[in-house]
This record gives C-alpha cells, structure tokens and sequence, in this order.
C-alpha cells in the first residue's frame, strides 16, 4: 500500500469499530465504503499480471559533459495492463542527474508505446542506464506493485576540454614534422591502411578503395616522430572539492586539451597518472584518448614517483614535449621528472590551485618550485579559462609552427 491506502486502511478500521461500537450505521458504512476501495485496488492491481518490456535507445552512446543526451523507451506491455496508470523510472547515476520519472496511461490488453526524456550529463565517466522500475497503481492511488525490467544501456561521458593551438618553438627542434602541400604529414610512401575518422581526405588511395570497396589511406612515412608526454598527477590526498567542482576534474581538463593538441600535431602520445599509463598504445585516436581519460579516478597513492619509475625506458629517447599536470610536487618527484626528461625539453608545468576548488577553505599551497626543470609555471585556479593562462604564459617562449 501507498501512503494514501495505509491512510484510507486506518480510516476504515477506525470507522468500522467505532461505528460499531457506538451503533453509528453512517459512520460505519462509511468505513465499509474505505475497505472496498483498498479490496479495489489490491484486485485491479493484482489483474495487472501481464508482461512487460523495456526496450532503449541512448543518442548519443559517447558525449562530452554539458551536451545533452536524448533516451528513448519502448513499452510493450501484454496482459490486463489496462486497469490503471503505468510509471516508469529509468535509472541513471546521480552524476548524471536526477533519475526521469515518466506516465504511461491505461489502455487496451497490448500496447506498444515510446516514451523520451533528455537530460545534461554533469561529469565525466563510464555509466550504465538502466534498469527501468515500472510500477502499477490503482485508480485510487492506494495500492501499487513494482517491478524491475532487465537491460541497461551503456554511456560514455568523456572530459571538456579548451581548444589550445600554442606550443613552444622547442618542441618543433626536437622532433620535426614536414608537411607536404599535396599529401599531407609525411614525406616518403609507406603502406596502406584503412580510412579512420579525420584522416587527410588528400591522402585516400582511390584504386585499391575502389577495388575492395572500402576508403583506403596512404600512409606515409615520418622524418622524425616527436613524443609528447603528459604527466597527471591524481593523488587524492593532493586535490581539493568533490563532484564537477573538483580540482581533479580541472586537471584532467587540461589532460584533456593538451592531449588532444598533440595528436592533432601528429604527435606519439604518452600520459602517466600516478597509478601507471593511462594507455597502451602510444598512438590512439582522438576518440580514443578522450574515453580513457573519462576513466580517470583519483588514486590511492601519495606519489607520482613509482609510476614514472616503471614507465622509464631510456632507450626510447627524451619527448619533444612535456606538460606535468599536478597541485603539488615534491623533490622525490621532481627528481624523478628530471630523469624522464634528461637534458632541455620543450613543455609547461601546469600548476592545479588546489586550495581555490576546496569547500572547506583549505589553506592555500606554495607554487611548486620547478626551476630545476626548466619548465614555464602556468597557474590555473577555479573559475579560469586554461586557453587563456595557457596562450598568456607560453606565448612569449614561442608559438607553435
């Protein structure tokens, strides 16, 4: 029973005794009046014994935080469903938002009918939606049965992230890409691979795609081939805030544009997070890179040292860029940035302002001493735009070409 049938059943015990008791006829069929609307209801409830079944559709399956995401539900329902309202609740993380709450109203003995709700994911990560709660009630409101369908549905929210176009002039001496006017990146013919999203149109190989049907690239062989290395420092004990707010949310942000920059660029990719690499392969796509880092969670772990530890290989020789993303580094990290980095490198420190995402004023922390790495200290506080302190502070060491 609802609260309003546990209410409709206390008003007709009460009626019901002291009507007779009290020789009140009234106010004792009055009470018999309650009673059989609670027997109504258990009974229309209780009829409701059909089938039903959920069938979703999310679009799109991959978004990005604050796009928003339509799903679409088709009910088909067989057996008496049609004695009383139908709700549907369809699960969906509390980070996602509030869980939709919908009304399907009575009908024939089969029915198939679709509903829709959107809703505007507010933080990244890997969800699932779904199950759906259905629940049956009477006319009255008094009575319901709940039930739960099979099957959810997969969602990908992957970081937000500022578009940077800057990169130091170093960057470009320490690992060249030449670029033809004709065929893209590259210089020299060197195999055939199938077409992936956001290849060079230029480059697609139009005989041998037009004998197996499907678009085939040129891909060309690099001069040289600049390593971009990217450390994420997400020690919990080092972040302030939780939920969208968070400090970690912004550094992985910055991961983020950073990343996505260098791919852009043509560049190998490496990104280590205190627990370890973030991928195993060092030349992902896009797409690709975006999701891993939507699985980016705060580590147990104090230190970034140990992951760059078993993550150095001296033989794969120095990145041309590096960008290390932390609120704090201590000297036994520092060295351990400076043995990856060995030498002059091309890159920027970027600076997480822990204290200014924290809810419970936080003391603010010192700057990090990074003179020992040669590295451009950028600081980003809550509130900035990363493009803006990013292009401020390295465009006077050199814009990229």
């Amino acid at each position: 029973m609802t609260t309003r049938g546990r209410t409709i059943a206390a008003l007709a015990a009460s009626m019901i005794a002291f009507g007779r008791l009290g020789g009140m006829r009234e106010l004792f069929m009055a009470g018999v009046g309650f009673a059989l609307i609670l027997l109504v209801g258990f009974g229309l409830v209780w009829l409701r014994r059909g089938g039903v079944t959920v069938r979703r559709s999310v679009s799109p399956t991959r978004t990005s935080v604050g796009v928003p995401v339509r799903v679409e539900l088709i009910v088909e329902a067989v057996g008496r469903v049609g004695l009383g309202p139908v709700l549907l609740s369809d699960h969906i993380a509390r980070d996602l938002g509030p869980s939709p709450r919908l009304a399907l109203p009575g009908g024939v003995r089969r029915r198939q009918r679709g509903v829709a709700y959107t809703f505007v994911p507010r933080m990244r990560g890997r969800y699932n939606i779904g199950p759906v709660e259905i629940t049956h009630t009477d006319p009255f409101g008094a009575v319901r049965r709940r039930q739960k369908t099979s099957g959810t549905s997969k969602l990908v929210v992957v970081p937000s992230f500022e578009e940077i176009s800057v990169l130091p002039t170093a960057t470009q001496r320490l690992g060249v890409i030449r670029t033809s006017p004709i065929v893209g990146h590259g210089d020299e013919f060197y195999a055939l691979r199938a077409y992936q999203e956001g290849d060079d149109l230029r480059k697609i190989h139009w005989p041998t795609s037009m004998r197996t049907g499907d678009l085939v690239i040129r891909q060309e062989e690099l001069l040289a081939e600049p390593r971009a290395l990217i450390v994420l420092d997400t020690a919990a004990s080092k972040h302030e805030g939780t939920g969208p707010g968070a400090s970690l949310e912004a550094a992985v942000s910055v991961a983020a544009s950073v990343g996505v920059l260098a791919l852009r660029k043509r560049m190998r990719l490496e990104l280590v997070t205190t627990d370890g690499p973030l991928m195993k392969s060092r030349t992902p796509y896009e797409g690709e890179f975006l999701e891993a880092l939507a699985g980016v969670k705060a580590s147990r772990g104090t230190k970034i040292t140990p992951a760059l530890e078993r993550t150095y290989r001296p033989a794969g020789g120095r990145p041309a860029l590096v960008v290390i993303i932390s609120p704090d580094l201590r000297r036994d990290e520092m060295r351990a940035v400076a043995l990856r980095l060995r030498g002059p490198v091309a890159g920027a420190f970027v600076w997480i302002d822990a204290s200014s995402y924290a809810t419970n004023g936080a003391q603010r922390r010192a700057v990090p001493s990074v003179a020992a790495l040669g590295l451009p200290a950028v600081r980003l506080g809550n509130g900035m735009s990363f493009r803006h302190v990013w292009h401020t502070n390295i465009k006077d060491v050199a814009l990229a070409r």
